[in-house]
């Protein structure tokens, strides 16, 4: 059952955007081509990239260290854990080199001691 209903564009002239040409409005492809172009100049090799020392919210730090949430935070307090960045003021994480470097120090602490 088809419906005949009025064109909108002649009920309604304003609120019909007029269609855009190529030449009025470059198109989304045009403009990934542009950048894409001025990223590949401006940057260099991926090898030069330094790693990323990802933030570690408590969640992930807790999986990690197989540590409970009270012991880790009064570690931190007590200077025994390396204390979290202030990322915002609601926000804190620990940078992951922190973390292993812990683990790694405990393991090697653990060696020495037996």
């Amino acid at each position: 059952m088809a419906l005949n209903q009025p064109h909108i564009s002649r009920a309604l002239p304003s609120l019909v955007a007029t269609p855009r040409t190529a030449e009025s409005e470059p198109n989304s492809s045009s403009m990934a081509r542009q950048h894409n172009g001025a990223y590949r100049r401006m940057s260099g090799p991926v090898a030069e990239a330094a790693p990323i020392d990802r933030i570690a919210r408590l969640p992930e730090v807790l999986l990690i260290t197989g540590l409970g949430r009270t012991t880790l935070l009064k570690m931190v307090g007590e200077g025994r854990f390396p204390a979290p960045l202030h990322l915002s003021p609601r926000v804190r994480g620990w940078r992951l080199s922190a973390v292993l470097a812990y683990i790694e120090a405990r393991e090697k602490e653990s060696r020495d001691a037996s």
